[in-house]
């Protein structure tokens, strides 16, 4: 998110959610979607602050469960919350 932001990659819809972020939203919206693979995705975290944000900018590419809606699309499903920052 950080690298969207910050203008090191670009992508037609990534770019402009992340601009005007601060580092504590994209810590938040990272928390909201990291999670455990297991044998399938991790629960949704409605409790975390970024959920609401998440759910109406990430979920409509990357699916409920983080898995992806389109080929192609990268898995945030398990991510560290780090590397999702």
């Amino acid at each position: 998110m950080l690298a969207y932001r910050e203008g090191q990659r670009t992508d037609p819809q990534m770019a402009p959610l992340m601009q005007g972020l601060s580092d504590q939203r994209m810590r938040d919206l990272a928390a909201a979607v990291a999670g455990t693979m297991l044998d399938r995705p991790p629960p949704l975290r409605d409790d975390l602050p970024g959920f609401v944000q998440a759910s109406r900018d990430c979920l409509w590419c990357h699916g409920e469960t983080g898995i992806g809606e389109f080929e192609g699309m990268p898995v945030l499903a398990g991510q560290d919350a780090a590397y999702l920052a």
